[in-house]
């Protein structure tokens, strides 16, 4: 059957039928029996059915749809899709060699083909050395680009990802995936789902979409938006733009001169190391410094800023809330102002009942309070030195686009736009400048005035503050720590001459507003140029100004809040289980165990069937009832208790002891030799420097032992152990684990009915060779090693039961020396 120069629909009924489409777009469709079909020149469809059949696309953008049968599909020329959409099994299939296996892939060969589409069920699709899409659909794939800037789009299910080299997009879709962008400069959308992201090295754009996702940024300047749900985001090395989103955050710095914005809700943002910009945007962020110099502004509402062993800068402003300020060194720490806001306008004062060892800073127009320094008593009267030249400053600003599509085109590269870096202000847009000053409060050396060019959301009107007849001093609730840190108050109603600053460049929110409404509109840009203000205080003054008194039984009210109080973390960096949080370092990314795949997707045999990841319901911690009422007196209804809060803590240099609960919590060791359990939920857990000994407890957690010899132990769960430099153990223990020794001469522990472990980077030669330690019973001679794809599985020889898979490693290296028994 051959067609004519027009778009022809060719259908060859049974029999071994042979069709040519010729010019034009060509649908043939091949039926029963062994069928050998040509699309021609244009883009073709081509459909063999059953039956051993050969398929050639010829020139243009061809689809080949095999159908059952071991089938030969060639492209030829041009950008042609190889497809298994109706196959009634998971299918396997690699470009490289060119051949699949299991469901419709079977026994097929392809050539000259650049695109896979896999099935509705958990398919494993490789790409080779070109530009390819790879798309998933449903099940739980595992999908890797190899070389080339490829697309890999998970679909439906929870899909791993690995674009491997070159500037590859890679997006989840629904379902909790595990995304890994590896070298070159790529953008990593998790979509819908509880997602793990890891940009790897390059300067990657990351987005986590819906869900609580966990993000490493990697090496390099990359960007990163949380967006929706409780998102803990590590920056990694560079310098990074990280944004937080709507919910509630933990932002890293890392290394790096880095942007960290919390954005809408409670936030916890940690600079670690470099010159950092923090910002809380909304809601009751808590901020720390560094050992290096940093800017810290709160937001809106009321936050608790930290600062650390470098010349911090506290950014003040009117209308914004109230700014706990931990830590302040008078003589290396500044303060900024934002808006018309001078130093000269604030007044400075001893508390007195809860604030009777701080300094309160009020507005002096309105009486407003606008900081409280905690420990520090002293307080200053304006002077007016001379200000000195100042240098220039510059504030990265960065936006994601809007458009969010869910395919690739055809040449392997996405035809979703790329988030955007801005400088200064976006086209089209309005700017006003609002005037930031940077006083310092020991010498007469004045730091920086910077004027940001911002976009309003309404430019015609000018930030004013009308006073009120006279100051009131809001009580400061009993500190607690972080973790136990109560839901933000509503908010009061603010007068529409409040500037309300919001600098957060996602799609869905403006940087800043000049009236106290929901955020709404489009990204803007800032970018700071400087301006020499009209005056600045310097020395201490040794005048004693009449201090603010609290009248036992008179109202307190807390401006820009509702009265009831707020809770404070500890005035100190939290180094103990019973005080305050920091986030800890990068977040590995986790791939499925499929039967089981570790980091790298592997080539299974035809035995190996692809079995589907399950989803483990959320565990809801029990309400117990209220107590009875006692039958005489007033009834008091009696409390009931609130589940525990996620537990953030930091160690110091001693051997700490942390221990968290039934929350999400995150534990970090710092140096010494430290002692981690995670208990209930999924944790994230840290040992850094020092021998560490950790544990995950139930749960999915995440562990990382740092430097030295640690010991780590999943406990139940799906776990991520990395055991970092030096000579680690790990044991996975209950659920199927991903271990990574890191340098050093590791032990793996394997233990029979525990689930199976994926080995990532097991050492069989050289100066580091790594342990595998058999338990309870166990010898060599009992197991069954054999060879699986590019992979080594080792089974139990008599219950067939998979114990590990040495990702990457061929079997003939495996012999009874790699064994030690316990």
């Amino acid at each position: 059957m051959t067609g004519d120069d027009g778009e022809d629909l060719l259908y060859g009924g049974a029999g071994n039928d042979s069709q040519d489409g010729g010019q034009g777009r060509d649908f043939l469709y091949g039926e029963a029996d062994n069928d050998s079909m040509r699309g021609g020149s244009d883009d073709d469809t081509l459909y063999g059915h059953a039956g051993d059949d050969e398929l050639y696309g010829d020139d243009g953008n061809d689809s080949l749809v095999g159908g059952a049968g071991a089938d030969y599909q060639d492209g030829g020329a041009g950008d042609d899709t190889v497809s298994y959409y109706n196959s009634p099994e998971a299918i396997y299939m690699h470009l490289q060699p060119g051949r699949g296996l299991g469901g419709d892939a079977e026994g097929d060969v392809v050539r000259n083909v650049e695109n896979i589409e896999g099935s509705e069920h958990s398919d494993t699709l490789i790409g080779d050395n070109g530009a390819n899409v790879l798309s998933g659909l449903g099940g739980d794939d595992i999908i890797d680009g190899k070389a080339g800037s490829d697309s890999l789009l998970g679909g439906r299910g929870n899909d791993y990802l690995d674009g491997r080299q070159d500037n590859d997009f890679l997006l989840g879709n629904e379902g909790k995936d595990s995304i890994q962008g590896r070298s070159g400069d790529d953008t990593l959308d998790g979509g819908d789902g509880e997602d793990i992201l890891d940009g790897s090295s390059g300067d990657d754009s990351i987005l986590g979409g819906g869900g609580n996702d966990r993000i490493s940024a990697g090496s390099h300047n990359d960007r990163v938006w949380g967006e929706a749900g409780n998102d803990l985001i590590d920056a990694g090395a560079g310098n990074d733009y990280i944004e937080g989103g709507t919910e509630n955050d933990t932002l890293y710095g890392h290394s790096g001169d880095d942007t960290l914005l919390g954005g809408q809700q409670n936030d916890l943002l940690v600079a670690h190391t470099g010159n950092d910009l923090l910002h809380g945007g909304q809601g009751q962020d808590t901020l720390y410094a560094d050992k290096d110099n940093n800017v810290l502004f709160g937001g809106r509402d009321d936050d608790y800023l930290y600062s650390g062993a470098g010349s911090d800068t506290f950014m003040l402003g009117v209308g914004f809330g109230v700014e706990y300020i931990y830590n302040f060194d008078h003589s290396k720490d500044n303060f900024g102002f934002i808006g018309d806001l001078r130093f000269d306008q604030l007044t400075f004062s001893p508390g007195e009942n809860e604030f009777v060892s701080d300094t309160l800073i009020h507005y002096a127009l309105s009486g407003e309070l606008l900081a409280v320094l905690k420990g520090s008593p002293s307080f200053f009267q304006p002077d007016l030195p001379q200000i000195p030249p100042i240098p220039q400053i510059n504030l990265p600003v960065s936006t994601p686009q809007t458009d969010r599509p869910n395919n690739g085109n055809a040449n392997g590269n996405s035809n979703r736009p790329n988030p955007q870096t801005e400088t200064n202000s976006l086209p089209n847009l309005p700017e006003i400048e609002i005037p930031i000053a940077i006083a310092s409060l020991e010498t007469e050396d004045l730091s920086e005035t910077v004027s940001p060019t911002v976009t309003p959301t309404d430019p015609a009107s000018t930030p004013t503050v009308e006073p009120t007849a006279e100051p009131t001093t809001p009580a400061e609730p009993t500190p607690t720590p972080v973790a136990e840190m109560p839901d933000p108050e509503p908010e009061a109603n603010l007068p529409e001459s409040e500037v309300v600053e919001t600098p957060s460049p996602s799609p869905s929110q403006p940087a800043v507003e000049e009236n106290p409404s929901t955020p709404s509109g489009e990204a803007i840009a800032e970018t700071p140029t400087i301006s020499q203000p009209e005056s600045f205080p310097g020395m201490p003054s040794t005048q004693t100004p009449e201090p603010v008194t609290e009248t036992p039984g008179e109202t307190v009210i807390l401006p820009l809040e509702d009265p009831t109080p707020v809770t404070p973390p500890p005035a100190e960096r939290p180094s103990s289980p019973q005080e305050g949080s920091e986030p800890i370092a990068e977040t590995p990314v986790e791939p499925p165990v499929e039967e089981p795949i570790a980091e790298t997707p592997v080539e299974p045999p035809v035995e190996e069937p692809i079995a589907e990841t399950p989803v483990e319901p959320p565990v809801e911690e029990p309400q117990p009832e209220p107590q009875p009422e006692p039958p005489v007196e007033e009834p008091q209804p009696e409390p009931q208790p609130e589940p525990d809060p996620p537990v953030n803590l930091t160690g110091g240099s001693g051997e700490d002891n942390f221990t968290g609960g039934s929350g999400d919590d995150s534990l970090s060791g710092n140096s010494g030799s430290d002692r981690l359990s995670g208990e209930a939920g999924n944790d994230l857990l840290i040992g850094d420097t020092g021998d560490d000994t950790i544990a995950g407890g139930d749960g999915d957690d995440t562990l990382t032992g740092g430097n030295n010899n640690d010991r780590l132990d999943g406990d139940a769960g799906r776990d991520f152990l990395d055991g970092g430099a030096n000579n680690d153990t790990l044991t996975g223990g209950w659920g199927d684990d991903t271990l990574i020794g890191g340098q050093g001469k590791d032990w793996f522990v394997l233990s029979p009915d525990m689930g199976t472990d994926a080995i990532v980077d097991f050492t069989v030669n050289g100066g580091t060779r790594d342990t595998l330690v058999l338990t309870e019973g166990l010898t060599y001679e009992a197991l069954a090693i054999a060879q699986m794809g590019e992979n080594t599985a080792i089974r139990i020889a008599e219950t067939d039961e998979l114990l590990a898979v040495l990702n990457g490693v061929d079997a003939s290296a495996i012999d009874a020396s790699v064994f030690t028994i316990l």
